[in-house]
């Protein structure tokens, strides 16, 4: 008998345990394998959902991180050019007398923004007063105990400012304006076996010589002491005066007008007494600065009823009277190079702009009708970028055109070369090879610029490895070998300077010595990642310029330099581009706005004229105007600057126009009664009232851009 009870089987016999209770202990059923696979999943799944969490957490940390870090660099960036442009010590009423020691304003416009808005060949050169209670600060080295060179660090109110773009760096260089330190710097001389003069050596560069510039922070031009005296050699250091006139500013080709020792009776031999040239004895200085090379290779006789040139001396005896007992320094792009510009602004312009004849210096030419320039090629793209772009880059159809275009100013570690000789040679001495003990190569006529600072044909480019040129792009730093380029400099067929023995070599630097260069000695570069850095100039009035049968018009507010001009739509129209008195221009000829092109030196079709004598007597007895326009082209072309606004100097619109033998007087037949030097309006004779300043930044993983947009009124600064 068996009775069966919530699943228990009892028998009367011996008491038997279920197989599946072994031992009498619970059953405990195994894991399948697919139970354990859905649990990895599930292990898996969540581990995948916490690491997203931490990932999208973390993220946002780092962004946040990011976007902060770049809106504190921005700040500083926006705090640091709003005080510069308070400081600002220039009158912006064009010209600026230097006797006033106010120094100066720049900003050049070059091409316009592109199709994108951006701009990255704008740039701002100013001299600048430090907010109360504050200073400039920087380097100097001194002699010390005099016996040895050591660098100190000084302050000043005032200093020589410059903003400007480079692959995506934005920098801001400043030079101390400290006139007081004159005589003071430290010129290592040159001795046979030791460093030549203005080289230095210092230990932070691993003992490899550097330039004057690399060690001194200071706004200074080649000196104008006597040949072999002791300030031979030694910069001096700028006032507010002396930055009036652009030949005197940072990367401008140099003037001179000491060549000749005009004491000596027979021949000066090529020294400087440190007086003004003055061949011929007539109280005019036989250099001015507004002479262009064309002007004084046009230079004839001062007989009656002869036109000379606009050069004050006789042709057939140099200058002077004298015969061959006073030479003139041969003409040269070298010596006559007004406007006064940096040669080196494009390394690779676009084709386009030389064959229309712009000319390779601020070349770019955006001039467009729908896109399209006239040419048929699209328009330059200032800031390309590897994906989503509308427009090319500078000749993109060319792998080995399509390096960086635009130069601007040169840096601190380019201009920190062994090569760069400025300011320590003056182009009166021909060079620091020219009569120096143990120096190499002999001697030469004086009248050449440095090297960086040679101008070129504005017909052709240089090729890129050109000696005379700006260090190769990605040799940075620029501490090179240092050698004696060949005497005289030669040049290729297309004009350019060429030196084949001054090399731009660049010095593997220790790891340290490179790390602290870095750190310690670029401290001119003031912003990264900036995609455009975009000027433009208050234009109260440009609605001279509307084209209501193109639909065109214009309101106050913000615009490029050249912004009508620019238009290729605009180019026919009466007296924009042939200078034709029309409501263009005011009662005295000067074009209004700034909207034409401001070239400088003029073409004759701008129709400028001489701010001292814009009229002349005709043939007829009548008056004509006195055009200071000059076409000349190739190699002997003048150096001309386009779209630039500039405080301008007196010492240009006020040139000699009067001389002993009535050059230039009223009572003289024409043609005789032209001035005998140029003098030369402001490129935009306008006041400038205000600017606007727009940066883009992009942060460093290139996924957002930061707009900085500065304002500044110039109202209190116009007298």
């Amino acid at each position: 008998m068996t009775l069966r009870s919530k699943g228990l089987v009892v028998s009367e016999g011996p008491v038997m345990r279920l197989a599946s209770q072994p031992n009498g202990r619970s059953l405990r059923r195994g894991v399948t394998l697919v139970e354990m696979l859905v649990v990895v999943a599930l292990l898996l799944l969540m581990m995948t959902i916490l690491a997203s969490i931490f990932q999208v957490a973390t993220g946002a940390i780092t962004v946040s991180r990011t976007v902060q870090e770049l809106d504190n660099s921005l700040k500083f960036l926006d705090m640091t050019i709003r005080q510069d442009l308070q400081g600002v010590t220039a009158k912006m009423t064009p010209p600026n007398d230097p006797a006033q020691k106010r120094g100066y304003f720049e900003y050049g416009e070059n091409a316009p923004a592109d199709a994108q808005g951006e701009d990255t060949d704008d740039y701002l050169a100013m001299t600048v007063k430090a907010p109360e209670g504050q200073t400039f600060t920087g380097r100097v080295w001194v002699v010390s105990n005099n016996t040895s060179i050591q660098p100190v660090t000084i302050n000043s109110q005032f200093a020589e400012v410059i903003y400007f773009l480079r692959n995506g760096n934005l920098y801001r260089r400043v030079l101390l304006v400290v006139p007081n330190r004159r005589g003071t710097f430290a010129v290592p001389l040159y001795l046979p076996g030791t460093l030549p003069k203005g080289l230095f050596a210092p230990t932070m560069f691993n003992g490899q010589k550097v330039s004057w510039l690399a060690v001194n922070d200071i706004s200074a031009q080649p000196a104008t002491g006597v040949t072999g005296l002791p300030d031979d050699k030694m910069p001096l250091a700028n006032d507010l005066g002396d930055l009036t006139n652009r030949e005197r500013r940072f990367a401008r080709q140099r003037f001179c007008n000491d060549y000749w020792d005009t004491r000596n009776s027979t021949n000066g031999g090529g020294t400087r007494d440190g007086i003004i040239d003055d061949g011929n004895q007539d109280g005019i200085p036989d250099y001015w600065p507004t002479l262009t090379l064309s002007q004084v290779n046009q230079a004839g006789s001062n007989a009656a009823g002869s036109l000379g040139g606009l050069m004050n001396e006789d042709s057939a005896s140099g200058p002077g009277a004298n015969g061959t007992a006073y030479g003139r320094v041969p003409p040269s792009l070298d010596v006559y190079c007004f406007p006064f510009i940096f040669p080196g602004m494009y390394s690779t312009p676009e084709a386009t702009s030389v064959a229309a004849g712009i000319g390779w210096l601020h070349a770019l030419d955006a001039r467009t009708t729908g896109g399209v320039s006239p040419s048929g090629v699209p328009p330059i793209n200032h800031a390309p970028v590897e994906f989503g772009d509308s427009l090319p880059g500078p000749d993109a159809s060319s792998p080995a055109n399509s390096l960086q275009t635009w130069w601007s100013f040169p840096t601190w570690r380019e201009t920190a070369s062994a090569n760069w000789r400025d300011p320590i040679e003056s182009i009166s001495t021909g060079g620091f090879y020219l009569g120096q003990p143990g120096s190499p190569g002999g001697t030469t006529l004086p009248g050449q610029q440095v090297l960086g600072l040679r101008p070129f044909s504005q017909n052709s480019a240089p090729a890129k490895q050109n000696a005379n040129f700006l260090p190769t792009v990605g040799s940075q730093p620029p501490l090179g070998t240092y050698a004696s380029p060949n005497i005289p400099y030669g040049f290729d067929g297309a004009g350019n300077p060429t030196s084949t023995t001054f090399v731009n070599t660049p010095v593997a630097l220790a790891s340290a010595s490179t790390a602290q260069l870095s750190q310690v000695w670029e401290d001119d570069l003031i912003m990264t990642g900036v995609r455009s850095f975009d000027v433009k100039a208050y234009d109260p009035a440009p609605a001279i310029y509307n084209l209501p049968s193109s639909n065109i018009y214009y309101n106050a507010g913000y615009y490029d330099l050249g912004y009508a001009s620019t238009d290729y739509l605009k180019q026919s129209i009466t007296g924009l581009t042939t200078g034709t008195p029309v409501a263009l221009q005011d009662s005295n000829g000067n074009p209004q706005g700034f909207g034409h092109e401001g070239r400088m030196p003029p073409l004759t079709a701008d129709f400028r004229f001489d701010p001292q004598r814009p009229i002349i007597k005709a043939n007829n007895g009548g008056v004509q105007a006195n055009n200071v326009g000059d076409d000349t082209t190739g190699a002997s072309a003048p150096q001309r600057i386009r779209r630039v606004w500039d405080s301008w100097s007196t010492d240009y619109t006020n040139a000699p126009a009067v001389d002993i033998n009535l050059r230039g007087s009223p009572f003289y037949p024409f043609p005789l009664d032209r001035p005998i030097y140029p003098s030369y309006p402001p490129p935009y004779p306008q006041a400038l009232r205000g600017i606007q300043i727009q940066i883009r930044v992009v942060d460093p993983k290139n996924e957002r851009v930061k707009i900085l947009t500065i304002r500044q009124d110039f109202s209190d600064k116009l007298q």
